[in-house]
Order: C-alpha cells, then sequence, then structure tokens
C-alpha cells in the first residue's frame, strides 16, 4: 500500500464553479490516519494534476497564491492548488499542485515526508489542526517557499524543526502557545519573514534568530516579553514588531549593529520612558509606533524631553496614558518634543483627553510637515506653534472640540472652506483673556507629596495698528497663593523656593498641612480679565504612634500605615522634665536637649527601638516622614519608662554584685591552692639536693675502700665528720640506700667475688 499523505484544510470548501476559488477561513485542523477520515459531505473530486486524477475528499483547480510582496515569493506554472476535507491518498506524484490546504481534522504531527508526492509544492498551510510536533524532512519539497502553522499546538520548537527547508521564505507560527525556541530550530537561510505573534515567549536570547541570516520582517507581538536585551536581534531588519508586550525596559545597547529601516513598533507596552540611548544606536527609522504607552507623567503631561535626538519619520503618539491607569494624556508640556530633524508626521491623535499643547512643545522639526490633531478635545491652538514647524503642510484637527474665542481666528486663513463655532462666539477684537481650563476645580494630594497647576490663557489679536509685542506686554498672567500672595512668572513664594510659577505652572513641593486652601490663576488685558481657582486640599496619612514595648532603657514604636507613603523617617525624642517648684531666687535647671534620628525601613516595617533612655522618666516622641530639608510631622505620643528594677525582674538584666564576691573568694581559694601545692614542691626538691649532696660525698671518700674504713677506725674520715653529732641520724642520712659497696676498689680484680656477705653491710 502507498503511504497515505497528510493532508490539511483550511476549511470545507464550498461547492467548486468554474473559475471560483475554494474558502480561506481562518481555521482549519490537521491529522494523520491511516484511513480515509469521515467527514460531513465529500465534495466531487475533479480532474487535476497533469500526472493523475484529483484524489478522493480533495479539490484541485487553479488558485492565485497569497504570498506576501516581502517575501519575494516567485510562483510560476500552472498555479495548481488542492484542497482536501479530510485525510486523501495519493497513489502518484502530484508534480503541478503549488498550494495546498488541508484540513478539517485533527493531527497531533505534522510528518513532512507524508508530502513526497507533491515536489512542486511552494505553499502549505496547516491551521487550526492541534499539531503539537514537526517530524520527517523536507527533502522533496525544497521548493517550500510559504509555510503557515497558525492556530496549532506547537509549544516548543526543537533543534532542525524545519531541516532541508533551504527555500523557505515566509514561517508562520501565529497562536501557538510557543514559550521555548531550540538552538537551530530557524536554521532558515533564505527565511525572509517569522511571524511569532500571539505566544508565550516571555525572554529572547541569541540563539533564536542566529541561524536566519535573511531575515527582514520579525513579528513578535502579543508574547509575554518584558525587557528587549541585546545581542539578539537580527542585524538587518525592515520590520520590527515589539507591540502587546508588557516590555519595561529596552537595553542601551538592544539594537546595536541593528538597522530597522522600516517600522519598528513598541505600542501597547509598559515603557515609562521612551529607550533614547537605544533607539539613537538603532539609526534611520522610517515609522516609530509608541502608542499606547504611559509616557505621561503623574500629572497626566507628556513632559519636556520626552521624545530628543532621534532620526525617524513618522512618529505615532496616540492613545497615551500616565503612570496612573485611569488618568490619560491631558497635556503636551513645553520641550516635549525636540531635535527631530528627519520628522515628517507627527501623529497625535487619539488622545481621548488631550486638551492643549504648549506652542513650543515642538521644537527643532524643520521638515515636519504634517501634525494630526485629530480626535482630541483641544480646547485651543496657539498660533505660535507653527513657528516651529516652517514646512508644515497639513494640519488636522477633525472631530476635535475647539473653544470658540477670537484668538483662533489665525486658522480661518489657514482653510479653503468656512470655520464654524460650535458654542456661542467670543466678542470680536479685541478680545477679553480666557483661561484654559487645564487644572481642576478641586485637587486632593497626599501630604508629602508635589502638586502641579498649569495655567494658560488666550489673549485677542492685537489692535490694529498694535505690534504684537506692545500687545503681549499688556497682557499678564500670575498665581495667588492660598495665603493672598501674588507670584508672576519666575517667582516663589518662600527662600526655600517650595511654592513657585514656572512658565505659568505653580508647583508646590513636598505638601504640608498647612498648604490646602484656594489658588487662582489670574489673566488680564487691556479688554478684559479673567480667573480660574482650584481648592487643594491636602489628605492626611492617618498615622497612630503606638509603644510596643516599653521598658526602663528603650521603647519599641509601631505605627499603622495606610499606605507605602515613604521609608524614610525622622523620629524626635524629648524628655519631658517633672513639674517643680523651684526655690526663691533660683533659676530653673534647663530642659534636656532633644534629640533626633533618621533612620529607613522597608516599605511594610512599622516600627522603631529607641535606647539609651533613662529609667522612670517621661519622654515625647515625634514622628515624621523626610523629603529632603523638610520634615513633616505624621504622629507623636508620650510614654514613661518603667522603673530600674524593672528589667531584673523579668530577667532581662541580672545583680552582678555576688557573682563578683563568689568569683572573688574562689580566685582566693584557688590562689592558696596554688601556693601549696607550690611549697610542697619546693620542699621536695630540697630533699632531691640533699639526696644528691650524699651522692657527692660518697664519690669523694672513693679512694677509701670500706674495709680500711673499719679496719682503721681511729683514722677520721668523710663519713666520720657525717656522722658527727650534730649531724641528722644515720638512719636518716641513709635512708633510701639500699646497699654499701665495702669491696676495695684498689684490690685485684679476683677479689671482687667474694661472698656477697662479707662485702655488704645492708641498712634497714
Amino acid at each position: 500500500m502507498s503511504p497515505l499523505l497528510v493532508l490539511l484544510l483550511l476549511a470545507v470548501v464550498a461547492p467548486w464553479g468554474a473559475g471560483t476559488a475554494p474558502s480561506t477561513a481562518d481555521t482549519s485542523t490537521v491529522t494523520t490516519s491511516t484511513t480515509t477520515a469521515s467527514t460531513t459531505t465529500a465534495p466531487t473530486p475533479t480532474t487535476g494534476g497533469s500526472n493523475g486524477g484529483c484524489p478522493a475528499m480533495c479539490r484541485c483547480g487553479p488558485e492565485p497564491l497569497p504570498v506576501p510582496e516581502a517575501a519575494d515569493v516567485e510562483v510560476s506554472g500552472p498555479r495548481a492548488s488542492m484542497a482536501c476535507a479530510g485525510v486523501p491518498v495519493l497513489s502518484e506524484d502530484h508534480a503541478d499542485v503549488e498550494l495546498l490546504r488541508v484540513g478539517n481534522t485533527t493531527m497531533r504531527r505534522l510528518d513532512f515526508w507524508a508530502l513526497r508526492r507533491l515536489p512542486g509544492l511552494r505553499v502549505l498551510h496547516v491551521q487550526g489542526s492541534g499539531v503539537a510536533e514537526l517530524t520527517g524532512s523536507g527533502k522533496a519539497n525544497r521548493d517550500l517557499r510559504v509555510l503557515d502553522l497558525t492556530a496549532n499546538s506547537l509549544h516548543v520548537l526543537g533543534g532542525f524543526a524545519f531541516r532541508d527547508l533551504a527555500e523557505l521564505r515566509v514561517l508562520n507560527l501565529t497562536a501557538n502557545g510557543l514559550h521555548s525556541i531550540a538552538p537551530s530550530a530557524l536554521a532558515l537561510p533564505k527565511l525572509t519573514v517569522l511571524d511569532l505573534r500571539r505566544n508565550r515567549l516571555a525572554v529572547l536570547k541569541p540563539h533564536f534568530f542566529a541561524d536566519a541570516p535573511a531575515l527582514r520582517e520579525l513579528y513578535l507581538a502579543d508574547n509575554a516579553l518584558s525587557r528587549v536585551p541585546a545581542l539578539v536581534l537580527p542585524a538587518l531588519l525592515h520590520v520590527l514588531d515589539l507591540s502587546g508586550n508588557h516590555i519595561i525596559r529596552v537595553e542601551d545597547s538592544a539594537f546595536d549593529a541593528v538597522n530597522v529601516t522600516n517600522t519598528l513598533d513598541l505600542s501597547r507596552n509598559a515603557l515609562r520612558r521612551v529607550p533614547h540611548v537605544a533607539l539613537r544606536r538603532l539609526g534611520a527609522v522610517r515609522d516609530l509606533v509608541l502608542s499606547d504607552n504611559p509616557l505621561g507623567d503623574a500629572w497626566g503631561a507628556l513632559p519636556a524631553g520626552a521624545v530628543v535626538g532621534l532620526a525617524v519619520r513618522t512618529l505615532h503618539l496616540q492613545r497615551l496614558r500616565s503612570p496612573s491607569p485611569a488618568l490619560a494624556l491631558a497635556t503636551v508640556r513645553r520641550g516635549a518634543l525636540q531635535a527631530l530633524p528627519e520628522l515628517r508626521e507627527l501623529r497625535l491623535s487619539a488622545n481621548p483627553d488631550l486638551t492643549y499643547v504648549h506652542p513650543q512643545g515642538l521644537a527643532g522639526v524643520p521638515r515636519l510637515h504634517t501634525l494630526d490633531l485629530s480626535s482630541t478635545p483641544l480646547l485651543a491652538l496657539e498660533r505660535e506653534l507653527l513657528d516651529a514647524a516652517p514646512s508644515l503642510k497639513t494640519l488636522r484637527l477633525d472631530n476635535g472640540t475647539l473653544h470658540c474665542h477670537c484668538s483662533l481666528g489665525w486658522l480661518r486663513n489657514l482653510t479653503q472652506g468656512p470655520v464654524s463655532c460650535r458654542g456661542p462666539p467670543s466678542p470680536q477684537p479685541p478680545c477679553a483673556p480666557y483661561i484654559i481650563p487645564l487644572f481642576p476645580e478641586a485637587f486632593s494630594e497626599t501630604l508629602g507629596n508635589n502638586a502641579s497647576f498649569h495655567c494658560r490663557a488666550l489673549f485677542g489679536a492685537p489692535a490694529a495698528g498694535e505690534a504684537p509685542a506692545k500687545a503681549a506686554a499688556k497682557a499678564s498672567v500670575s498665581w495667588r497663593t492660598h495665603a493672598g500672595v501674588e507670584l508672576s512668572e519666575g517667582e516663589c513664594a518662600d527662600a526655600a523656593g517650595r511654592v513657585c510659577v514656572r512658565d505659568h505652572v505653580l508647583t508646590v513641593l513636598y505638601l504640608h498641612a498647612e498648604d490646602a486652601g484656594t489658588y487662582t490663576c489670574e489673566a488680564r488685558a487691556p479688554a478684559g480679565q479673567d480667573a480660574r481657582a482650584v481648592r487643594l486640599h491636602v489628605r492626611d496619612v492617618h498615622v497612630r504612634l503606638l509603644p510596643l514595648t516599653v521598658t526602663s532603657t528603650f521603647v519599641t514604636l509601631a505605627w499603622n500605615m495606610s499606605s507605602a507613603v515613604t521609608n524614610s523617617y525622622t523620629l524626635r525624642v524629648e524628655e519631658v522634665p517633672e513639674a517643680t517648684t523651684a526655690a526663691p531666687g533660683a533659676s530653673a535647671a534647663p530642659p534636656p536637649a532633644p534629640r533626633s534620628v533618621t533612620f529607613t525601613v522597608g516599605l511594610k516595617m512599622h516600627s522603631y527601638t529607641v535606647h539609651g533612655l533613662k529609667p522612670h522618666s517621661r519622654y515625647a516622641f515625634t514622628l515624621a516622614i523626610q523629603r529632603e530639608a523638610y520634615s513633616l510631622v505624621i504622629g507623636s505620643t508620650e510614654v514613661t519608662t518603667r522603673e530600674g528594677a524593672f528589667l531584673v525582674s523579668l530577667g532581662i538584666e541580672r545583680n552582678y554584685l555576688s557573682i563578683i564576691l563568689v568569683s572573688v573568694v574562689g580566685g582566693a581559694a584557688t590562689a592558696a591552692c596554688l601556693g601549696l601545692c607550690g611549697l610542697r614542691c619546693w620542699r621536695q626538691r630540697l630533699r632531691l639536693k640533699e639526696a644528691a649532696h650524699l651522692a657527692a660525698l660518697r664519690k669523694s671518700d672513693s679512694a677509701f675502700s670500706g674495709r680500711e674504713m673499719l679496719s682503721q677506725p681511729g683514722t677520721p674520715t668523710a663519713l666520720d665528720t657525717a656522722l658527727d653529732t650534730d649531724s641528722p641520724p644515720l638512719h636518716t642520712l641513709f635512708r633510701g640506700i639500699t646497699y654499701i659497696s665495702l669491696a676495695d676498689e684498689r684490690s685485684a680484680p679476683s677479689e671482687c667475688g667474694r661472698s656477697i656477705e662479707q662485702d655488704l653491710i645492708s641498712f634497714t
């Protein structure tokens, strides 16, 4: 029996009439079997290939091949195609079949060897078929150019998974749950398009694309990437799609030796700032997409220096938001986009909260010809914005909500049609100033944080014959604090510079409780004036300082925190003196100097221990959060320490006097014992000296034999001297002596053999 061919069908094919193509729905399945799979309705076979009829369960006929232009795939010949609803049996070669769609079945394994009856195959679609494993060699299909394996179950790509497919140009592995790629898995020398969207890739490794030198389009959207490391991307790319991931960081060297000539898509990620260093090393990019990223600051503004010095032609900044998910982009600050010499198109459309673009928000964009601000609730657009873009040709403001004011009269000169106003128009010039509502009427912030309010006013056109500079000098914008202090541009309410106005932005740093109140922005001009106020509420952190442990010398304090405000605190400790009545004429003793300690704890640790306190004393503790040179009190309490014997009663401290006395007595006893032992040693050494002295006497009398001493009693000898009446008793002197030799040392050797009874005198 000839081997069975595994065929895949994209969808159930509709009846095929003359000149109609088969259905190309998006779902399909794959299976392997040794028998024909059952299907709903078997289509009528039609004659197809030049080497034989169309297999059962299949339809054959010409169909244009859907090949991406970037893949550079050339398909020539009869362009015959085959679509099978089941698993057909191919008993002979079908050399003219170039497109194969197989489906309506389920298979776990795709064996490329099963396609050997289709030597001319160039496009293979295997979609939604549950394929989890790739086996076999593609030697019989060396002309295969496009392989679509969308919506299968290829969780892991093993090494050399696509071996012998040397001509493969397009590989689509979308929606496979792919999370691991083995080295050499993509060893495809002519691969130009690789689609890995909607998978589970969490890490990019250098070996992923090392064996695909011709890769030009890489799609990695909708994976689980959190960072873009270095040395992982191909050198020359036409399209790099990294959108829809969780990228929070792009390494500075991520794009070293990489050239993206067309589109770099970083949208729908978690980038809080533009990766300038990495993008500058990338070189020229035609389209840079940064939409749907939290590039705004905490106040919903695109800050100064947000995008600087990039070589891009089209920049997409749609649907931007702040780090707070509920706060979308509201304003574009001065200098937000600078030094973009190659920029041609700027897309700021579809930002639902964008109400204001600073007239100097763009700088260094000499080639900008298209500015798209459509579908945004812009309230005003100042004429100075065009000065930064001398080449501007297209300005899109459709679907906007500009405020009707005579300052927008310059727009009439840019349009060919009539300009209408939705609201009641302002009086004709000269017009009263209008403060753009860029800040809310009420604002609440936590103690110690910062607050910022941007005030911008629209003024009417200069009077006829009046110079614009002179008219601008007559207009002014200032802020009035809650204490009634008026602050003009560049002024501060205090010497420390905590409450200041710069570029018409009122900034209050390190909010104190006394900063709460109403702040008013005032705009004045010869034609009138306008004012807008904001009520600032400073939220307390609601901290209660509790004495957790109180002893005689230390106290452990704990405090509750509703949220992690800071991890840097200052604790002030001050002893409270007792109330005493001073004697008449005597001056009261000065209170002890307070002491402060600044410490850092973990964000989840809310306790601290103070040592070195006096027993039975009262102390006042004050806890403050530290903001540079400012200490903001958040809680206080008073504690009286315990008596001095408190720790002793708990066994924490002991009285060591008795221990010292016992130690002294024990030391004295030890010294006495050592003295006695020394005395006994001295006496023993004395006895040894006496014994040595007797031995010396014996050696000195060795010239006289014992017999001569006994035979000549009248002659005094050393022994007689030793036995003097003043000498110790004889038995004492000879204690320890076992015997005395009485042999004549001068006698002949023969006399030494006499009996021991005659020669020895024993002493007991």
